[in-house]
């Protein structure tokens, strides 16, 4: 199950902050399946294509097997027929573990850092 993935144990987002317009809403699809790759290509988009709004920072051959995948939206759509619902749930947690690695190696340098100290101390963490 999704236990064994890193990012599931590591990330615990409060009830009460805004859902993903992508992820929650209505992708208009025929199906889940052709909804799920609807909301994988819009992710792909905002987030991985080169020059994309909020293009995050991974690998260049991470992003190149993305871009072999996903970069034409009616192959995405037509001819990835192998990407199943369960293939389609996993599809980004390489994406979502390098997103925690980078998050947690800069956390671990900003904790040892003097500001970081000091607040430590003044709430006694």
């Amino acid at each position: 199950g999704n236990d064994n993935h890193l990012w599931c144990n590591v990330i615990k987002l409060p009830e009460h902050i805004p859902k993903s317009a992508i992820v929650y809403g209505d992708a208009k699809g025929e199906g889940r399946v052709e909804n799920c790759k609807i909301k994988a290509w819009a992710l792909y988009t905002k987030y991985i294509q080169v020059n994309s709004d909020f293009e995050i920072n991974i690998p260049g051959e991470m992003r190149r097997k993305y871009n072999r995948l996903m970069k034409n939206y009616d192959g995405w759509m037509t001819q990835n027929d192998q990407y199943d619902m369960n293939k389609l749930l996993l599809l980004f947690d390489p994406l979502i573990e390098q997103m925690i690695s980078l998050l947690t190696d800069s956390f671990r340098r900003f904790s040892s850092t003097k500001p970081f100290l000091k607040l430590r101390e003044l709430i006694l963490l």
